[in-house]
């Protein structure tokens, strides 16, 4: 069987080398003029990784040839697709005809609430690993920030954290421009812009703290990240059962829980979080997650055992 993978890009190159296997093989879309015609004349199924909503040629063409599809949402397009809802711009015979999955529980309930059933298919990252690190001797806090929309991901609650507390360095990644573009004044000494480090692994090496408070999130495979690295993480939202995850819905909290773990690295108290890590290794492993996807495939596909 044959399931041609489409969406967002990044998603699509790290998740089809992990799903093929001998039953069921996932073919990345090219976007080629017309090889596409040609892998969804081959194809079984169809695998979007990120929803749609309104109907397209390709998915025209999908619906006619009657593929099998299956539309993985992740976040952002849960927000776009909410939206569309209610500004009445929503194929609802599209969503009809195809099955859909969310990363948790939360975006699941948000796609109910406007008429897209939807059922919880856990994702993971290509990023983990087999053990935890040790954390660094300095209190050292990691904020994502891409410069297109910092604002969206909290780069006025990271930038106001800094001046509170300038004693403690704030590293920054996500883009090679400044996420801090709407700032006329000098930045904090202590805020250090990363860029985009060629490995995340040594900038987790770094930082015993990951802080993202974004407006919206699906589930957030740099969370899933740093907790596999042993890291503590402050999130505007909560992963229910995930040891060493913050939740906190405004700056005020978050300040509240850095400054908590603040005195516990002051007292000697804080250990790397490797409840944590094995918490991401339990749910959230890659052998796992995949398993987990080619199955329901082999179910919509109607393979026998």
């Amino acid at each position: 069987m044959r399931v041609l993978v489409l969406g967002f890009p990044h998603f699509v190159d790290m998740l089809v080398p992990m799903l093929s296997n001998e039953r069921i093989q996932f073919i990345p879309y090219q976007g080629h003029r017309w090889i596409w015609l040609f892998e969804l004349l081959r194809a079984d199924g169809c695998y979007f990784i990120g929803g749609r909503w309104k109907r397209d040629k390709f998915l025209d063409l999908a619906l006619l040839m009657k593929k099998k599809i299956v539309m993985h949402w992740v976040g952002t397009d849960v927000a776009d697709a909410t939206t569309a809802y209610y500004q009445k711009d929503v194929s609802h015979k599209l969503i009809a005809r195809c099955q859909h999955w969310a990363e948790v529980s939360w975006t699941a309930d948000e796609l109910c609430a406007v008429g897209i059933p939807a059922e919880v298919v856990p994702l993971t990252s290509a990023l983990t690993v087999s053990e935890t690190f040790e954390l660094p001797s300095e209190f050292t806090i990691l904020a994502y920030l891409p410069a297109g929309r910092a604002l969206f991901y909290g780069a006025q609650q990271i930038l106001q954290l800094a001046k509170d507390l300038p004693s403690v360095p704030v590293l920054c990644i996500g883009s090679v421009e400044s996420p801090f573009r709407f700032v006329s004044e000098p930045l904090p000494s202590n805020l250090s812009l990363l860029g985009r480090p060629e490995s995340l692994q040594s900038v987790y090496s770094q930082a015993m703290l990951l802080i993202r408070m974004t407006e919206h999130d699906g589930l957030s495979f740099m969370v899933l990240e740093a907790l596999a690295h042993g890291r503590y993480v402050i999130w505007s939202y909560a992963l229910d059962g995930a040891p060493g995850l913050y939740q906190a819905t405004n700056y005020k909290l978050m300040l509240e829980h850095v400054k908590t773990l603040q005195t516990q690295h002051q007292h000697g108290q804080l250990a790397p979080n490797c409840d944590g890590a094995n918490f991401v290794h339990t749910h959230y492993d890659i052998e796992i997650v995949s398993a987990n996807i080619r199955a329901r495939f082999a179910k919509i596909l109607d393979i026998s055992k």
